[in-house]
């Protein structure tokens, strides 16, 4: 389920996939449990990424790897090794900011072309 914070009436929902990886992993039972919630959370996030226009090939071959090592952990109820959960974040964060990055970069090429095409249009015009 994913947490909900409150800035000064602003709803803030933190993806369930974050949760996951900052959460502290206490017994067997809570591990393995979140480790399964784990895994489903990163087997639908593959799925989202699958699902695009333009898939990150090398972001999704990296959370399937990572999937699998945690499915083995799984299976062998052994812990992972620390700093797993850290380094599967930064994976996601860093996709994320290239995501960003892509699309303010899409975003000034359009202003820029919007700006042409006025400006062709101006000088037919007179």
């Amino acid at each position: 389920m994913a947490k909900t914070t409150t800035h000064s009436s602003v709803v803030l929902h933190r993806p369930n996939i974050m949760n996951h990886l900052i959460q502290s992993n206490t017994g067997d039972k809570d591990m393995k449990s979140s480790y399964v919630s784990l895994h489903r959370t990163l087997d639908t996030t593959i799925q989202n990424l699958e699902s695009q226009n333009y898939p990150n090939h090398a972001l999704i071959t990296d959370l399937k790897k990572k999937k699998l090592q945690l499915k083995e952990h799984i299976d062998l109820g052994t812990p992972l090794p620390k700093g797993a959960h850290s380094k599967l974040a930064s994976m996601l964060q860093s996709h994320k900011v290239n995501q960003k990055m892509k699309r303010k970069q899409r975003k000034i090429a359009k202003h820029a072309y919007d700006e042409e095409l006025k400006r062709r249009l101006h000088t037919l015009s007179s």
